[in-house]
């Protein structure tokens, strides 16, 4: 078995996990992001979440067009 391949199925293994310590993360950050809207109004992610509506919106109207 090459380098290459030995480096590849161990990635593979670890992605997983990874996957999941990156999954905790981004709920301590949307967890966070929550607490600072109730507290100061809004965040960036009520910016973002915004954002993500008005594309959703546009992508609709030009579909229906």
């Amino acid at each position: 078995m090459t380098n290459i391949e030995m480096n590849a199925m161990h990635s593979i293994v670890y992605l997983p996990k990874a996957i999941e310590e990156m999954t905790k993360q981004l709920a301590r950050i949307a967890d966070t992001l929550a607490k600072m809207e109730e507290k100061d109004g809004p965040t960036i992610g009520q910016i973002v979440r915004d954002a993500l509506e008005k594309g959703e919106e546009r992508k609709t109207n030009e579909q229906v067009l």
